[in-house]
């Protein structure tokens, strides 16, 4: 009734899993990286509940993945763990008809000191993608995207906002069509 789950390593196949009220959801014995994939947490609150038991000395870092939501740790062995959520940054790029666009320079910036997050190509798929370490709190954003090459179809830069939720970023951009540059 204690934990949910015991992991002994950082090599571990628990995936894709929901711990509801538990005491200690799960459990860590070793002091490394280690990653959640789709691990999620419900009604820990830090006093009686909590996501993470840590319980030996040292330092334990937790890389959450696909929605991984820990919150709460409890440090039962004199240690320490940092948790870093690992979120994507998506943008899509399209012209006016809806036509994927490839090749084109996609960049992310903070907008607070306007640190370079992303500065991608978009793919086959007209997606420019990247992981962001989420900090815990929104990051308010600025998003570029531009395609002009001589000699091949040329398009008006795009400059927007956004904002990086816990959840990540994704947006779809459309790019106009420069007629008159060659």
């Amino acid at each position: 009734d204690d934990r949910g789950v015991r992991i002994t390593g950082a090599s571990h196949n628990i995936t894709d899993s929901n711990f509801i009220n538990c005491p200690k959801c799960v459990h860590c014995n070793f002091s490394t990286a280690v990653t959640f994939d789709n691990l999620k947490f419900s009604g820990s609150n830090g006093t009686d509940k909590f996501d993470i038991e840590h319980s030996v000395a040292g330092a334990l870092t937790v890389n959450c993945t696909n929605g991984s939501n820990p919150e709460y740790v409890t440090e039962t062995g004199g240690g320490s763990t940092s948790i870093v959520t690992t979120v994507y940054l998506r943008v899509y790029v399209k012209d006016e008809a809806n036509a994927v666009i490839q090749g084109a320079s996609v960049a992310i910036y903070k907008q607070s000191d306007m640190t370079q997050l992303m500065n991608e190509l978009s793919d086959v798929n007209g997606l420019a993608e990247e992981t962001f370490n989420y900090p815990g709190s929104d990051v308010n954003i600025y998003v570029r995207a531009r395609k002009s090459t001589p000699g091949v179809q040329r398009y008006f830069p795009l400059n927007t906002t956004g904002v990086i939720l816990s959840s990540g970023f994704t947006t779809t951009t459309v790019l106009v069509k420069d007629e008159i540059a060659a």
